[in-house]
């Protein structure tokens, strides 16, 4: 009901520390069997981004 798509997002780079607010956030939800295997990748670099 309260799903929906993005389709664009905005161009300038996502502040460093909104970066790690949010991995901390993510790290805090629950996992399987608890096992919390959590592996964060944040690509900054437009050079890497551009690749993918």
């Amino acid at each position: 009901m309260g799903r929906h798509s993005i389709r664009s997002f905005r161009p300038d780079p996502v502040e460093k520390s909104l970066l790690l607010t949010l991995a901390d956030a993510a790290q805090q939800a629950p996992s399987a069997s608890n096992l919390q295997a959590w592996r964060f990748l944040f690509i900054t670099d437009q050079q890497l981004k551009r690749k993918s």
